[in-house]
């Protein structure tokens, strides 16, 4: 009764509070505080912004390279996403991820990112770099997905690439769930 001054509120808030009571897991309990309904704010406007963040390409992938330790010479790389927002500027995964995969948009991500790694490292190796792979970190949402190996198919298909090129990493978050 202290979080509120109307019962509209008091019911608003108490939404809040159980909505991250579930989003840590069974058994947990949360009482409001005041902080939560800008986090949630700030957490509502990320998740719309990240819906359209596709549409307006406002991602990028960056190549992290990969060194053969025998020979020094780059073998690969790793792709890693960023999100270029209008507002916020350059986001790094670990803010937007987590809402991507409680949302269900990291599959549509993660499709993206497939494609786009596939297409640039087949183009690197038609620019003079025959063997060079790609890796492309897989959340656990995404791999469990049941149309998963048909969007790995795909990108090998549309871009090229042979399978070999491709290594795909899974998250963390991949061994928490369902061991």
């Amino acid at each position: 009764p202290d979080d509120a001054i109307s019962d509209e509120e008091l019911m608003k808030n108490a939404d809040t509070a159980l909505n991250l009571a579930k989003q840590r897991g069974t058994g947990n309990i949360q009482f409001y505080k005041q902080e939560m309904k800008h986090d949630f704010a700030y957490r509502l406007e990320m998740e719309n912004d990240l819906r359209r963040a596709l549409d307006n390409e406002e991602f990028s992938l960056f190549y992290q390279p990969q060194m053969c330790v025998y020979n020094g010479k780059v073998s690969g790389s790793e792709a890693l996403i960023r999100w270029r927002h209008p507002k916020w500027g350059l986001i790094p995964p670990g803010m937007f991820i987590p809402v991507a995969e409680e949302t269900g948009l990291i599959e549509e991500i993660g499709c993206w990112v497939l494609k786009t790694a596939c297409r640039q490292a087949k183009e690197w190796q038609e620019g003079g770099f025959p063997d060079f792979s790609v890796s492309v970190n897989v959340s656990a949402r995404q791999f469990q997905r049941s149309g998963f190996l048909n969007d790995v198919r795909s990108a090998l298909r549309e871009s090229g690439l042979e399978p070999e090129y491709l290594h795909l990493e899974l998250t963390e978050s991949i061994t928490l769930h369902d061991v």
